[in-house]
């Protein structure tokens, strides 16, 4: 399984099989002698084009059966975070999506949570179906999991239509006795589209995925996470719960948001995100042979999709030059990171994958996919510039549509750029963004701005819980929380990182193994636009000792436990492991990591003179160039 993950974080990197990409700003492009449609960028949803909401995110799109595409989103209107107040809003469009109407409140109760939304088109009456869960907003998820909140603010199920093609709708009717379980807790819808069966026996039926969890949370017995679908076959006037799996049926994956496509022998494909399981960083696949009511077990791992922990979604719409039925999925193709939202086709029923565009290589989140014609699809998704003022997390600043013409699927691309490592051990670094070439320390340096520099997962790199030491050279003038290294994974799990904190202007390095978290910290003032030598040693008896210019400014003891334990991703400069979040912007230097603990004086001579001491790195980055 390492060795397999390891591949996948390569190829994630654009270091081995598949393309990789060309940009020009966060948009991608691609060289070509011959003219081809172009891929057209339209903004739907963005932060402050009201004063109504703080934030839109968890984009849904279908096309009408009058022809217009229908955007969903949650308007959240406190902040950006997944509990509190928060409305469903659509907008329209009647040019295949290059022009959009005003924003229309769909469903609002304030100050309660209206979201997890699903939507499916009926084809044969033309009516738009929403489902969406309707939560207490001031509940928490921990509340939910737990089973400490009242029926009336627990997640309740409800379903609204339209019959004019999203323009209004009916009055939303609760489904909760019928779609939700007495054990069910966490209960939700989509978070992308339905699909309504064409093929075989349940032809007509409307299927709508969600996912849930059940049993409350306690030391002895985790809830259990698990995914449902939602079926009609009356065209809506009922619905029923389908297919429903838990996660601790399967070994490996812990099912989570879902997306489904129909294929053409009426076999419904579900796709999965892998919440906390042993896959994170892929996503994993079942199958229904009898129209979404029961779920074939274990979902299997998809080792060719390389992506965070996140919603992707899933179209069946075919190339003229396609010999079978393409499936297309879309997600952000980082196995940590949510940034490089990409198309993903398989020619086989799901069975193997193949990177077919990246529509953005910036900061992007959830998608959902449509057809807008025969030649063109629709991909609605959250994105954000590699640098902003407004907040830490960029990925959501917007939800924009991608017209996609079917033609610039497969296209060849070429490799992302790379910075090369001279310790001998062949850990060349992927450059993202575009980072300027400046004077550093010694010789060239690259300025970050929203950029980052990647070490891909390799195991001469991971330390484990093994001694090490790790430096650079850092320059910023910006008072702001920037993170300046990051290694292996986000959250809870085992990981460590440097980063500035302004306001209490702390330099802290943080370790986190399954014991717990140490941090070695000094209040400075390195945000003065002058550069500075940081280096982290981890020494024999696991003490974890911070070093600024060359001096030991804090020292704790710490746990002896592994620091890589699931990793996800290899080491970052420049931004957090989770997404382009708290990036450094400055100048970086003469990257070091050392599998050994370095005494006081070697990590001097370092900040002094650059001088390596005898038996050399694992990996050196001088970052004298990208290419």
């Amino acid at each position: 399984m390492d060795e397999l993950r390891r591949r996948d974080l390569l190829k994630a990197a654009g270091l081995v099989g598949g393309t990789s990409l060309l940009t020009i700003g966060g948009w991608s492009t691609t060289a070509s002698a011959a003219p081809r449609r172009q891929l057209e960028q339209i903004t739907v949803f963005e932060r402050g084009e009201t004063d109504d909401y703080h934030t839109f995110r968890i984009p849904l799109i279908v096309r009408a059966t009058d022809g217009s595409l229908l955007a969903l989103a949650q308007g959240r209107v406190e902040n950006a975070e997944d509990f509190g107040h928060i409305q469903l809003v659509s907008k329209r469009s009647t040019d295949d999506g290059r022009t959009w109407g005003p924003l229309t409140v769909v469903q609002a109760e304030p100050p309660e949570r209206i979201a997890n939304q699903s939507v499916v088109v009926d084809r044969s009456t033309g009516r738009i179906h929403l489902f969406f869960v309707r939560t207490g907003g001031h509940v928490t998820g921990e509340e939910i999991v737990n089973d400490t909140v009242s029926p009336e603010d627990a997640p309740r199920p409800f379903v609204t239509y339209s019959d004019d093609h999203g323009v209004t709708w009916a009055p939303r009717r609760e489904l909760t006795d019928v779609l939700k379980r007495p054990e069910m807790r966490h209960y939700v819808g989509g978070p992308t589209h339905g699909i309504q069966l064409a093929h075989g026996p349940h032809a007509g039926r409307l299927v709508m995925p969600g996912n849930h969890n059940y049993l409350p949370a306690t030391a002895d017995t985790p809830a259990v996470v698990g995914i449902h679908t939602i079926i009609s076959d009356d065209h809506g006037e009922t619905w029923r719960l389908g297919g429903a799996l838990g996660a601790y049926d399967d070994a490996d994956v812990i099912p989570n948001e879902t997306a489904i496509v129909e294929l053409e022998d009426g076999t419904v494909y579900l796709n999965t995100r892998d919440h906390l399981g042993t896959a994170p960083g892929n996503r994993a696949h079942a199958i229904s042979r009898d129209g979404g009511e029961t779920i074939e077990r274990p979902f299997e791992i998809v080792p060719d999709l390389v992506t965070p922990m996140i919603s992707g979604s899933l179209l069946t719409q075919n190339r003229s030059t396609d010999r079978g039925e393409r499936i297309i999925f879309s997600a952000p193709w980082h196995p940590s990171s949510r940034e490089r939202l990409t198309l993903w086709s398989s020619l086989d029923a799901g069975a193997s994958w193949h990177e077919s565009l990246l529509l953005y290589d910036g900061p992007a989140g959830y998608s959902d996919l449509a057809s807008i014609d025969d030649d063109t699809i629709g991909v609605l998704y959250e994105n954000g510039p590699r640098l902003s003022e407004a907040t830490p997390l960029t990925y959501h600043q917007r939800i924009s549509l991608a017209r996609v013409p079917m033609s610039a699927l497969d296209r060849p691309i070429p490799r992302r750029r790379t910075t090369p490592d001279m310790s001998g051990n062949g850990n060349d670094a992927v450059v993202s963004g575009s980072p300027a070439r400046v004077d550093g320390v010694f010789g060239r340096a690259l300025e970050l701005a929203g950029d980052y520099v990647e070490l891909p997962y390799d195991p001469s790199i991971d330390v484990g819980n093994r001694p090490f030491t790790a430096a650079l050279w850092f320059r910023t003038a910006q008072a702001r929380q920037q993170r300046i290294m990051h290694a292996y994974n986000n959250g809870d799990f085992p990981q460590w990182f440097i980063e500035y904190v302004p306001g209490s202007g702390v330099l802290r390095a943080r370790m986190r193994t399954a014991g717990g978290d140490t941090t070695a910290q000094v209040v400075a003032d390195v945000a003065d636009g002058v550069w500075h030598h940081v280096a982290v040693r981890r020494g024999a008896q696991h003490e974890w000792t911070l070093y600024l210019d060359g001096e030991a400014v804090a020292s704790e003891p710490a746990d002896a436990g592994s620091l890589s334990t699931n990793f996800l991703a290899g080491i970052r400069v420049g931004a957090r492991m989770d997404g382009i979040n708290h990036p450094f912007v400055g100048a970086v230097d003469e990257v070091y990591l050392f599998d050994r603990a370095l005494s006081a004086a070697q990590i001097r001579d370092l900040a002094e003179s650059n001088t390596q001491p005898s038996g050399g790195p694992v990996c050196h980055l001088p970052l004298e160039i990208a290419r």
